[in-house]
Order: C-alpha cells, then sequence, then structure tokens
C-alpha cells in the first residue's frame, strides 16, 4: 500500500467509524511524509505525520526523536502491534491506523478508539536476502559496505552460505532498491537506512531465535555486577545488547548480559562458571559473522543497537539513540 494510499484509506475509515473529518497534504523532500488536518470543532489540529505500513521495537527511537523535533506528531500506520500502541500512548505520540482506529492527546481533546480489527492481507513472498541466511549477508554488508564486491565464493566463504545463494540475495537486494551497479564490475549499496531497519526486524524474528544457546545465571553471583571483569577466552566471543551499550556508550547499567560467540555450549558452562536457567540474565548467541573489524570486546555497533531496540524496553532504546548518534548517524544520515 502506498504512502497517500494508506493515508486516505485512514481517514476514510476514521471518518465512517467515528464522524471525524481529516484532510491530507503529502509533503516531498522534507523530515516529515506530510501534514494531516483533523477537524475538532472548533479546532483544526495540524500533525506533521510519519507513514509506515507497520512498526516494530526498532521504528521507537525514530518516532520518538520526530516527536520531539516536529511537535505537534503524528503516526500514521497500516497496522500497530499492541504493545507498541501502549509505548506510543505512555510517550504521548498520537497515532491513526489504516482501520480508522485513533489516538491523541492535548490540552483539549483525548480521543482513543481501539475497536477496529486489522484488515487481513496475503503474505508477500520473502526475498532471499531476508531469510536466515541473506540476513548475514546483509549484515557484513551494511558493516561494510566493501564486502559487497568480494568474488561471490570469498563471501560464501565469510557468511558461511552456500555459494549458489550468494547472487540470489544480491538479485534479491537489487530488485528492492538497495543495490545498484556504479559499473560493469562494481556495486554499490543505496537506501541503505531503509535497508538497516528492515534488517533489524527481520534479524530478531527470524535469524536470531536460531541462534540462541541459551540462558544462564552465574555459579558465583557476584561475576555478574562484575561483568566488565570477565577476560574471554576467544576473540570470537563478544558482548552484545545491555553490556555492549555499556562499554561503547558508558551509560547503561546491564540487567542483561548477552553474549556473542564461536565456542561451544559445553566449554562456555565451566570456562565462565555458568548455569542453565531458562529465565537467567545470561543470553548466549552463536556468533554468525566471521570478520572483526578491529580489536574489540563488544559486537559491531549495529548489532548492538539492534539488540536495545528490539527490546522494546524505555532505558534501552534511550541508550539506543545515545549510540546511534555516536556510531551510526553518519553511516546511515547522509543524503
Amino acid at each position: 500500500m502506498e504512502t497517500n494510499e494508506l493515508v486516505n484509506t485512514a481517514i476514510e475509515n476514521l471518518f465512517k467509524n467515528t464522524g471525524i473529518k481529516a484532510k491530507w497534504k503529502a509533503f516531498t523532500k522534507k523530515e516529515t511524509d506530510g501534514k494531516l488536518t483533523i477537524q475538532l470543532k472548533p479546532d483544526y489540529i495540524d500533525f506533521n505525520v510519519e507513514v509506515k505500513r507497520e512498526i516494530r521495537n526498532h521504528h521507537i527511537p525514530a518516532l520518538l526523536n520526530k516527536a520531539d523535533t516536529f511537535p505537534p506528531f503524528m503516526l500514521i500506520a497500516e497496522y500497530i502491534f499492541p504493545m507498541l500502541k501502549k509505548e506510543l500512548i505512555n510517550n504521548n505520540i498520537a497515532y491513526l491506523e489504516t482501520t480508522g482506529n485513533i489516538y491523541l492527546k492535548n490540552n483539549n481533546h483525548l480521543i482513543w478508539v481501539d475497536t477496529n480489527k486489522k484488515i487481513e492481507k496475503p503474505k508477500e513472498a520473502t526475498s532471499r536476502a531476508f531469510t536466515k541466511t541473506g540476513l548475514k549477508a546483509v549484515f557484513l554488508f551494511l558493516i561494510n559496505e566493501e564486502y559487497l564486491n568480494l568474488p561471490y565464493r570469498a563471501l560464501a566463504e565469510i557468511t558461511g552460505m552456500g555459494l549458489g545463494n550468494v547472487n540470489y540475495i544480491i538479485n534479491g537486494l537489487k530488485e528492492q532498491g538497495f543495490i545498484i551497479m556504479i559499473n560493469n564490475k562494481k556495486m554499490k549499496l543505496i537506501n541503505k537506512k531503509e535497508l538497516f531497519e528492515k534488517w533489524i526486524g527481520a534479524y530478531d524474528t527470524r535469524l536470531k531465535p536460531a541462534l540462541h544457546i541459551g540462558n544462564f545465571t552465574f555459579l558465583n553471583k557476584k561475576n555478574f555486577t562484575n561483568w566488565d571483569k570477565i577476560k574471554f577466552k576467544t576473540t570470537g566471543t563478544l558482548w552484545g545488547g545491555e553490556p555492549a551499550a555499556n562499554l561503547l556508550t558508558d551509560y547503561l547499567n546491564p540487567e542483561i548480559l548477552t553474549i556473542y560467540t564461536d565456542e561451544i555450549k559445553q566449554k562456555l558452562i565451566p570456562q565462565y562458571g555458568l548455569i542453565p536457567a531458562p529465565d537467567g540474565n545470561i543470553q548466549i548467541y552463536k556468533k554468525f559473522w566471521k570478520v572483526n573489524e578491529t580489536e574489540r570486546k563488544t559486537v559491531p555497533p549495529i548489532l548492538a543497537y539492534a539488540d536495545l531496540v528490539n527490546t522494546g524496553n524505555k532505558r534501552c532504546i534511550e541508550t539506543a539513540n545515545i549510540l546511534y548518534k555516536k556510531y551510526l548517524n553518519e553511516k546511515f544520515e547522509k543524503r
């Protein structure tokens, strides 16, 4: 569903269900997608609008920034998951769905309609670029665009995928408008921020669960408090999520310790004094890339950011914003 079609559907259903009239004006080359004027007699309220087909946890930091920068602000989306609606309401961000469901609150008005069901649509085919295997390759491209132009055999080796998959993944990214050819041999990523956002959501639902080795606690509870003193046995074991954010931003005090590793479970348990625990606050995942950009204790900032925003946790999202501005802004915000 295109932006204008999505907004017009939302406006039509809003009027049908509530009698509230609204008028849409689309923008081009501006920081927001357009302006929505809602008629609440005798008032007319203008909202700066961001339009998305669907939102996930990783969109929340950007929406919070937009709401602060362009008040009054509204999100218009085809569908918003209930937990994300709660997050938007907690931050007093107005929203409107294509079903006509709406939330807005200001000094004079409070409107909250949440009774209209999602319109089910046929599922779209998944591009090879966003399968478990494809997500590993996209991760490398986002870290360093030069990986995009490696020989296919080298790329297959680094990602651990079959040689035949490389061509499917590259073509999938071309079809979705994320790769262009700049000459007969060299490729370039475009729309990188959109690609990054899409990767974050797909990583959380498709790849990350398959990487989960297990949850644990420390045999010695003091080790959790002194987590930053732990010395990993291999360079392939790295902090992710909250501890990575702490080391990269010096801001977040971890409540969950996330680790990515190339070590096997049987060695991890005795080496680090771990006890398997389904609800444990140490979460360990298999490291899914075979290159290290620098000697570091943490996963690349791209992955740490994804871990944080996908929690949906307010303090993690706040830290993700700090991390983004420090490490990722230049990579993804270039015009």
